[in-house]
């Protein structure tokens, strides 16, 4: 029997190299240089396949849990512009950048770890397992083939009601995150799945990446790294959410006022308020950024007053005629 090494699933020797079930064909267009040889086995249990996503601080591969046997995910620490690979496996890290690339090494192993105890919770990717091995370090996480917000939206946009719906949810998932003392570090349309019943599943981890950026930041603003970190996370949703509603991508409050002065009934007034404080990495509370967005695009309730006045004024006329016809009817 072989494994295929896209789908993980396992065919019958006489296929040969080819697998039946997806149609990969073994050794035909082979990875980059620094991507882990597919075929390589980490921990004596985790057969390495071909890349899923490569970041610029990361690279995600599918993989085969051996000793529970079970598809998975593999992310490695790997930042292309500190690092090296040598034999198809093993990281190092350039000469010139080996300080930042341990910090970072660091940060990947910890954020990992961290990721582990959230396990119990449907709206986070389940981690496995976090090790370091081969000059870098690893998180071993569920394997799932689900759509991610961005497929699911086409291109489409949402009402803002319905765009509410799944801000909400999205930021539940990170407001976890940051309750177990880490980062998501860029939550989007692409970093979340969506399930059969409309619900969203965090995924693709990389806090760690921005740690250079974020110390600097740190610097700017005062903040601890985890308070700057939470700033980037909901600049995230911020732009989520305008996504989710324009159609585009709003990259800071000035792209949100060009596109609102073209349709200012696109979103509540008060809700761009909020909007723009998270764009301009001013929000590090993300339960009261979701809760501003919820409160402000609720509709005014004074504006149903009016109405319970006439209502009230018509019932008091009925009551004051009946009154008034029962005093004449009494009387003579």
């Amino acid at each position: 029997m072989r494994r295929c090494l896209k789908c993980m699933e396992e065919y019958l020797d006489r296929y040969e190299n080819t697998c039946p079930h997806c149609g990969f064909t073994e050794g035909a267009g082979e990875s980059e240089e620094f991507f882990i040889r597919s075929g390589s086995i980490l921990q004596g249990r985790y057969i390495v396949g071909i890349v899923l996503k490569a970041r610029s601080s990361d690279i995600i591969y599918i993989g085969w849990d051996a000793l529970f046997e079970r598809k998975v995910q593999i992310q490695e620490y790997y930042p292309k512009d500190w690092a090296c690979r040598k034999e198809g496996l093993y990281v190092e890290a350039l000469p010139s950048q080996s300080e930042q690339y341990q910090e970072g090494l660091e940060q990947f192993y910890a954020r990992s770890r961290e990721l582990l105890r959230l396990y119990q919770e449907n709206d986070i990717i389940t981690y496995y397992a976090s090790f370091q091995e081969n000059g870098t370090a690893y998180g071993v996480m569920e394997y799932q083939k689900r759509q991610t917000l961005g497929q699911w939206l086409q291109g489409r946009t949402l009402k803002e009601e319905e765009a509410m719906d799944f801000l909400r949810k999205a930021a539940d998932a990170v407001e976890k995150v940051h309750q177990a003392g880490g980062w998501h570090g860029m939550p989007g349309i692409d970093t979340f799945w969506v399930t059969s019943e409309r619900n969203l599943i965090l995924k693709d981890f990389g806090g760690w990446q921005h740690t250079e950026t974020l110390r600097e930041g740190q610097k700017n603003k005062g903040q601890a790294l985890e308070e700057t970190g939470a700033c980037e996370d909901n600049y995230g949703l911020a732009k989520l959410f305008c996504r989710m509603i324009t159609g585009r991508e709003i990259l800071d409050a000035q792209m949100l006022d060009e596109m609102l002065a073209s349709n200012k009934k696109m979103i509540s007034k008060s809700a761009g308020n909020a909007l723009r404080n998270a764009l301009s990495y001013k929000t590090i509370d993300t339960a009261k950024f979701r809760e501003e967005i919820e409160k402000l695009s609720e509709k005014n309730p004074t504006a149903s007053i009016p109405v319970l006045w006439i209502a009230g004024g018509i019932a008091s006329l009925a009551v004051l005629a009946a009154a008034g016809f029962f005093l004449a009817y009494f009387f003579l």
